[in-house]
């Protein structure tokens, strides 16, 4: 209640496989805000008219920056992607919330939860195939 912020990507798998990911292996409440962001790959793509835009540092170069800090670090992927929104909105981009909330493609299930599950699919199969022997 009362919050006046957007989470901002260069793409969705930013916060599909890592945010979301991170937040149900560590246990983290994922609040609804965190579901919808500004995608700021897909504003760049629609303002350059790109089909693929490239990873982050081909973004930045397409707006004349150069990436600053070590890639794949979150919080200097963090600095950049803000780098690139002021970037675009200074050339009048319009960044706005994406349409939809994303999902992740399939739940996150441990190494650990495949291994019980799998035992528990193959117990239940055993117990199909034993035949029942009724004793008179």
């Amino acid at each position: 209640a009362g919050e006046n912020y957007s989470l901002a990507a260069d793409c969705q798998s930013d916060l599909r496989h890592f945010l979301l990911a991170e937040c149900r292996r560590k246990k983290i409440r994922v609040r609804d805000a965190w579901r919808s962001w500004v995608d700021i790959g897909r504003h760049l793509m629609v303002h350059f008219d790109l089909r693929r835009p490239g990873n982050l540092q081909m973004k930045l170069a397409k707006v004349g920056l150069t990436f600053e800090g070590t890639p794949h670090r979150g919080l200097d992927d963090a600095r950049n992607i803000g780098r690139l929104a002021l970037a675009l909105q200074e050339r009048g981009v319009s960044l706005t919330v994406n349409d939809g909330l994303i999902k992740p493609r399939r739940p996150a299930v441990t190494k650990k939860e495949k291994r019980l599950r799998s035992r528990e699919e193959e117990t239940a199969r055993r117990r199909q195939k034993k035949p029942v022997v009724v004793d008179w």
